[in-house]
């Protein structure tokens, strides 16, 4: 994908999933892809705090090659995530 955009970023690419189904890294699922991915970054140390400064520069690394629309924060809560993880997602 991406990966020298981000190379260096507190961010690393997590997982890559179309459709709810993870495509990336590749788990052997056959999946009838359309054109809209959804990119799942998390921080590269995760003691650390990832600030809005270093999702804007996320999204301007990642925009001088990919068109993207829509971000969010996804946040844990009491280390259970408090969002929605793509079928085969670790």
């Amino acid at each position: 994908m991406c990966a020298e955009q981000v190379a260096g970023a507190p961010l690393k690419l997590k997982m890559i999933s179309n459709r709810g189904t993870q495509v990336y890294p590749d788990r052997g699922t056959m999946i009838d892809c359309v054109d809209h991915y959804r990119c799942r970054f998390v921080q590269r140390d995760p003691a650390g705090e990832v600030g809005d400064a270093a999702l804007l520069d996320l999204l301007a690394r990642v925009a001088g090659k990919y068109r993207w629309v829509h971000v969010e924060k996804l946040q844990e809560f009491d280390g259970q995530p408090g969002y929605t993880k793509a079928q085969g997602e670790d």
